[in-house]
């Protein structure tokens, strides 16, 4: 998607390759969030603070990017999945906490 709006032209085996790569990398990420392992009360305090920060921040994105294109009225239906996921996630989330605890 972004090299097609750069107006570049790439053949076949590149953008499959650029595409793998990419997934790779994302999958690479979830997995060191998802195994992280923290020490102390302190370490988790921090976990916790980031985990937070980055929620607000990509719900706050996500948020201006649907009003931005609603004044436009061309609403992209990702923006709606992804504030909808980022919703859903935060509440299992924290009922598998309370359960789990």
């Amino acid at each position: 998607i972004l090299v097609e709006q750069l107006q570049t032209r790439m053949n076949h085996m590149m953008y499959m390759t650029f595409q793998v790569t990419s997934l790779a990398g994302i999958f690479s990420l979830i997995g060191l969030l998802v195994f992280e392992e923290t020490g102390d009360e302190r370490t988790e305090l921090h976990k916790k603070r980031a985990s937070r920060f980055g929620y607000i921040l990509g719900l706050g994105t996500a948020s201006i990017g649907l009003v931005a294109q609603s004044l436009s009225h061309k609403i992209d239906p990702w923006l709606i999945t992804v504030v909808i996921v980022m919703i859903l996630g935060k509440l299992i989330g924290r009922i598998y906490s309370n359960i789990k605890n």
